[in-house]
């Protein structure tokens, strides 16, 4: 139990801060790196315990499961999305515009915030994406 509430924490921070230190470092991109996500969790003191969810959030299927093969752990990518979204956006699909926008709309709470989701991985106004998602599932 607590290992749950520890993780849904995690998984909250990551979406309340990340979008902005990620812009912050490297600007705009379509997705992030997980290396750039690895990256910046450690420069700004966040938990990596659970840094794994925060690659799955912001980083496309294909690196992240290139991430999870090079640390030789066996992350499902769906799975912890799933979990992203049902923490963060009451089950619906999500993209790294709603993780922007519910940062910009002061959405920092565990629960669903009303953003429905594109699909995947999309725009966010950290400069990280474009937009119309790209169907990632």
């Amino acid at each position: 139990m607590f290992g749950w509430f520890m993780r849904r924490r995690a998984i909250s921070r990551y979406r309340t801060r990340l979008p902005g230190l990620l812009r912050r470092d490297y600007g705009s991109a379509r997705n992030c790196t997980p290396a750039q996500v690895r990256a910046t969790i450690g420069r700004y003191g966040l938990s990596d315990t659970y840094a794994s969810f925060a690659v799955a959030m912001f980083a496309d299927r294909k690196a992240f499961d290139a991430d999870q093969k090079a640390r030789a752990e066996a992350g499902d990518y769906n799975r912890m999305r799933g979990e992203v979204s049902a923490a963060c956006f009451g089950g619906a699909d999500f993209t790294i515009a709603d993780l922007s926008s519910a940062q910009a709309h002061g959405h920092g709470h565990d629960g669903g915030d009303g953003h429905g989701g594109h699909g995947g991985h999309g725009g966010h106004d950290t400069g990280h994406g474009g937009g119309d998602g790209g169907g990632h599932h």
